[in-house]
């Protein structure tokens, strides 16, 4: 399945739907496929995952000052 992306894609939006459909050579449908992903959810998990790694870049940060040693960053 490939995702396309409005061209205005707010934080604000929190849902979008997708609807895919196979024919036969007939022109008849023979399969619907509906999806619904939830924006909202991935960008608060993406925000979540970015914090914790700069939370973890900060600890180590200051784990270095704490043994004396100049930070490497």
């Amino acid at each position: 399945m490939s995702i396309i992306l409005p061209s205005e894609f707010k934080r604000s939006c929190s849902r979008a739907y997708y609807a895919e459909w196979t024919h036969d050579s007939d022109g008849l449908v023979e399969a619907v496929a509906l999806r619904a992903i939830d924006s909202a959810a991935i960008l608060r998990a993406m925000d979540g995952r970015n914090a914790g790694s700069e939370a973890d870049a900060r600890k180590r940060v200051q784990e270095q000052l704490n043994k004396g040693v100049k930070p490497s960053l």
